[in-house]
């Protein structure tokens, strides 16, 4: 029996459209437009089917099917049987396990002597940040014996293990072969889910205070450590910890198959081949190839009562069933509270606190995992109402395969703050629920559809911010009032309704409703308050913030996003995402449409080369990428001594001490993820319109370079270099441990290694128009609030009064070389070059560095590597070491040399012209008997340059010879890129050209003889003129 072919989509119809259109036009145009109409849709034609023809190969070659049960329709991979066995192995390892009582000791390392971990206390596996555990941790170390926390683990017969992701959605929507993953080998999810409520693993009020995320990482450790004992060795092979998109709250696990597939028996002709390979090889045996992972990820069971997504029927309503109440859910409630709050207070405090105490964040994390198998179910339901072709494949598999290469080159997926194959998926599933996106469109067609959705629409609220707001005084509650305004927040529609009717008949959107009836809604949004009035207009308050790139605009939190929600509105799908990944990702949006429309690079022709072939992740991205060594910087606010409170309000801030410009956010994302955004945050108030775009390196975001792996195949593989962190669970010695309190951890989860140690890397691309802006002007005097800003972000020591010609008496930041004060060219530190100022990353460094030091250093820490740019050495092959003081070399300022070079050369331009030329007027051939002072037969009509130096691309700065002045070898330190009088070291060449005359030999040797003629009068003459012998 054999599939009917499917019906003709939407893009071959546009194809055989146009190239009607092209040959009728062609037609009716060729006796007066000569054919243009024809020519434009031939290329057209020529372009798009181009494009699909190569997306198509590559969907191809790159798509990967592995299905959780046996698979009747073919087309799977050949190792899926066998990736089939594995997940049982697992499930019946995991299911298997014995009851136990788990605590805080179940995730830590064993105590070892003599390691110097006494003083701190043990040292955990994962970091553990719920107030039960810290009050036990604080009562250990008082002697306290009853100080402990435990919670019962019922067995492996309480868990559920199935299949999610890629790995669980029909026709394995999203999973890639290992070439389209990035060099990376597929990775299979499944989800390990417990029970909620009574009776289950977590209930009552774990959802407070990161109770729940320190019970589900504990029992996570401990599902690895019973994995990892011999007796699973020879079945599930290593496993190792790792961090679930990238965020340390989120433990998971991943599990490397061992190189024997147990219990499959290898056929005699196998055998007997592979004895002779042993024989030959010295009976060294050959490992196997390492196909797939398994990613274990933990999660809540979903309740029986949860509606179905499919259901039609008007009496339901999109709402979600879960151990959790409700109303916890809601993006305004303060699930995460100081533990001087007690945890337990009442419920109205979440109103009375304000939107800076919300945790929309950590809300999100926790839905997250109720929304595990929900997800799955959403995307299958999507996937069915297209039609498959004849391999099972539908447009949604292809463009969603297709968005994963596109995102893997750009460092746009897998890892921390970047998209998911899940996100991915959800947004697609918005487009095709909202029809956006038509079901018969083709691949190319829905990946246009993607970009210009994703690039037009306003997430940040930010679209026009600066140019909106020009001219006015700028305050944070008008910056976060405009921004939620402008804020789009989508819906994904439920079955059978439409997106504005999803947010009508949500029971959520009631419940927040009924909860705010009759409040006064306080005024414009931003304002003190002010109670937004409706669910939807309260995610796109809880996903903004005052920050923006305004040095007088004060915000300590950084917690802006994009909203897709889920029907039930309670799951934010692109919750994860910072502002600066929006941001970079919305360019690559425009750029990615530019490609496929034909006016990227290369005129269209290279779309698919431009799109899925070209890699720009981060490290070739941008212009100067900054280290932060990880030692140096600021932990959380609440561990911090007395004498460091006052850190960030020094040098006369107005705030006293408390006006910190980052970390207000640290309940809500972590203080890891605060750090990150606050970094970028700050970087932007202080680079303003300097740079174009800022951004943190994260996991998976770097190139993808060979080195050794713990957790990878045998032999190495190919990954990124700064890919997740990833522990093995076998060895007593630590290799990255966290400390029982979080006062006593490091300051920020490495993310680059560095020369002093492990460090953060942030990327700045540069706008070269506006980097050498010298003046940083403060805001008006009578705007107070904005001054403070300002004088808190730069300190009173940079930010001084100073009065401009326009009469204005403001404050005011100028970079004008006070090195001392930035802390460059003194002794151990970075040198300063001569020409940084006015090259295109000099002021940048300068300003950058200032706002690093000032914001993101540790008092007292032992640290003593100071922020660095990358490369930045580089610049002493172009630009000279600037000098202690001004008299010390003539020649260390490369700007100087390139002047004093192009005065020379127009000195003897002009020379040369003027005294070749026929005196009072007389006419070119009188001159022939030396009539002009250098006595040539013809005047020089021009003298034009041949050298790179007086080209302007010189790679080098010239420097004069050292017989003509120049410096000599003891001095070549300041000029260590000079390349002395030219290019290769010999004189500048310039090319003299005569008048025309018809008296020049037409033989090329005579005209040869001529020109040597002319040289030597040429050379006689200005002797001549020299000694004084001359006219």
């Amino acid at each position: 029996e054999t599939m009917a072919p499917a019906a003709p989509r939407d893009e071959d119809a546009d194809l055989i459209a146009a190239a009607a259109a092209g040959s009728a036009g062609g037609r009716s145009s060729s006796s007066s437009k000569g054919g243009s109409g024809s020519a434009a849709a031939t290329e057209s034609l020529a372009r798009s089917n181009l494009l699909r023809l190569e997306t198509a190969e590559l969907v191809r070659e790159a798509t990967l099917r592995v299905s959780p049960a046996e698979n009747h329709r073919g087309g799977e991979a050949r190792w899926a049987p066998s990736a089939r066995r594995y997940v049982d192995a697992v499930r019946e390892a995991v299911t298997g396990l014995g009851g136990a009582t788990l605590g805080p000791e179940a995730a830590a390392f064993p105590p070892a002597e003599g390691d110097g971990r006494k003083k701190k206390g043990r040292l955990y596996r994962v970091p553990l940040e719920s107030d039960k555990h810290v009050k036990s941790a604080r009562g250990s170390k008082r002697g306290d014996a009853n100080a402990g926390w435990t919670f019962p683990f019922a067995g492996g017969e309480s868990l559920d293990v199935v299949p999610v992701g890629s790995f669980g959605a029909d026709g394995s929507a999203g999973l890639a072969a290992r070439h389209a993953n990035g060099g990376v080998v597929p990775v299979l999810d499944l989800a390990v889910l417990f029970g909620g409520g009574d009776g289950g693993f977590v209930g009552g009020k774990d959802y407070l205070n990161h109770r729940y995320t320190d019970k589900r990482n504990i029992l996570a450790v401990h599902v690895a450590r019973q994995l990892s004992q011999k007796k699973h060795r020879k079945s599930i092979g290593e496993v190792h910890l790792c961090q679930v998109f990238g965020d340390a709250r989120k433990v998971g696990l991943l599990l490397t198959p061992p190189d024997e597939e147990p219990g499959k028996k290898d056929s005699k002709k196998k055998k007997r081949k592979r004895g002779g390979e042993e024989a030959k090889g010295g009976g060294e045996k050959k490992a196997a190839k390492l196909r797939f992972r398994v990613r274990l990820i933990f999660g809540v069971k979903p309740t029986s009562a949860e509606s179905s997504d499919d259901d039609d029927s008007d009496a339901s309503s999109p709402w979600l069933e879960s151990w959790i109440p409700p109303s916890r859910l809601l993006p305004d409630r303060r699930n995460n509270r100081p533990l001087r709050s007690k945890g337990d207070e009442e419920e109205d405090e979440d109103h009375e606190a304000g939107p800076a105490s919300w945790t929309p964040h950590y809300t999100n994390a926790l839905a997250e995992d109720l929304h595990l198998v929900r997800t799955g179910d959403l995307v299958d339901s999507t996937i069915a109402t297209l039609t498959p072709d004849s391999g099972g494949s539908t447009p949604f598999h292809e463009a969603l395969l297709l968005l994963k290469v596109w995102s893997l080159q750009r460092g746009l997926l897998r890892g921390h703050d970047s998209f998911t194959t899940t996100s991915l998926a959800a947004i697609l599933v918005y487009l095709y629920r909202t029809k956006a996106v038509g079901r018969r469109m083709g691949r190319v067609q829905v990946l246009s559809a993607f970009m210009r959705f994703w690039s037009s629409s306003d997430w940040l609220g930010e679209d026009g911010l600066e140019e909106s707001l020009r001219g006015t005084t700028m305050t944070p509650e008008g910056v976060l009032g405009r921004k939620i305004r402008r804020k789009r927040a989508c819906v994904i529609p439920a079955g059978g309704r439409n997106e504005s009717q999803t947010v009508r008949d949500c029971a959520q959107a009631a419940l927040y409703k009924e909860g705010v009836r009759g409040t006064d809604t306080g005024g414009e949004p931003g304002t003190e308050g002010h109670v937004p009035p409706t669910l939807l207009d309260c995610y796109r308050a809880a996903y903004a913030s005052p920050s923006c790139a305004s040095a007088s605009v004060a915000s300590d939190r950084h917690g802006d996003g994009p909203v897709l929600l889920d029907p039930t509105m309670t799951v934010n799908y692109l919750g994860r995402l910072s502002a600066a990944f929006v941001r970079e990702s919305r360019d690559e949006a425009r750029a990615a449409l530019r490609a496929i429309h034909g006016a990227g690079l290369g005129g269209g022709k290279g779309a698919f080369g431009e799109l899925f072939l070209t890699g720009r992740r981060f490290w070739g991205r941008y212009d100067a990428y900054l280290r932060l060594p990880v030692g140096s910087l600021p932990g959380p606010p609440g561990g911090r001594k007395k004498k460091e409170e006052g850190a960030d309000g020094d040098d006369g801030d107005p705030a006293g001490g408390h006006g910190r410009a980052w970390g207000a956010d640290g309940h809500d994302l972590g203080h890891d993820e605060s750090l990150r955004r606050g970094i970028v945050g700050v970087l932007r108030r202080a680079l303003g319109d300097r740079a174009a775009s800022v951004r943190i390196l994260s996991a998976g975001n770097g190139d993808a370079t060979s080195a050794p792996d713990p957790a990878s195949e045998v032999g190495g593989v190919t990954r990124d270099g700064d890919g997740c962190r990833l522990e093995p669970v076998r060895g007593a010695a630590p290799r990255r441990g966290y400390a029982s309190l979080p006062s006593d951890r490091p300051a920020a989860a490495p993310t680059a290694p560095g020369e002093g140690g492990e460090c953060v890397a942030v990327g700045i691309r540069i706008d070269p128009s506006r980097s050498r802006r010298v003046v940083d002007r403060g805001p008006p005097a009578e705007d107070a609030d904005g001054t403070a800003a300002f004088r808190s972000l730069w300190g009173d020591t940079r930010a001084q009064l100073r009065r401009f010609r326009d009469g204005a008496i403001v404050r005011a930041v100028v970079w004008d070389g006070a090195a001392e004060a930035e802390g460059e060219g003194a002794e151990g530190g970075p040198a300063r070059f001569a020409g940084a100022d006015r090259c295109m990353g000099g002021i940048v460094e300068r300003a950058a560095g200032h706002a690093v030091r000032r914001h993101f250093s540790r008092p007292g820490s032992k640290a003593t590597a100071p922020p660095s740019f990358g490369l930045r050495d580089m610049a002493s092959l172009v630009d000279g070491v600037a000098p202690s003081s001004p008299g010390d070399s003539p020649f260390a300022d490369p700007s100087a040399l390139h002047r004093d070079a192009m005065g020379a050369y127009e000195s003897l331009a002009g020379f040369l012209r003027r005294n070749s030329a026929a005196p009072g007027g007389q006419s070119s051939s009188s001159a022939a008997g030396g009539g002009n002072p250098l006595g040539l037969p013809l005047p020089i009509d021009e003298v034009e340059p041949l050298s790179p130096s007086l080209r302007y691309s010189s790679l080098f700065p010239p420097s004069p010879h050292p017989l003509l002045g120049g410096d000599d070898a003891s001095a070549g330190r300041w000029t260590a890129g000079t390349s002395g009088n030219g290019d290769d070291g010999g004189p500048m060449l310039v090319q003299v050209r005569f008048r025309g005359s018809s008296r020049w030999p037409a033989s090329l040797n005579a005209m040869g003889a001529a020109k040597c003629a002319m040289l030597v009068r040429l050379a006689d003459g200005i002797e001549g003129m020299r000694d004084g012998r001359g006219g």
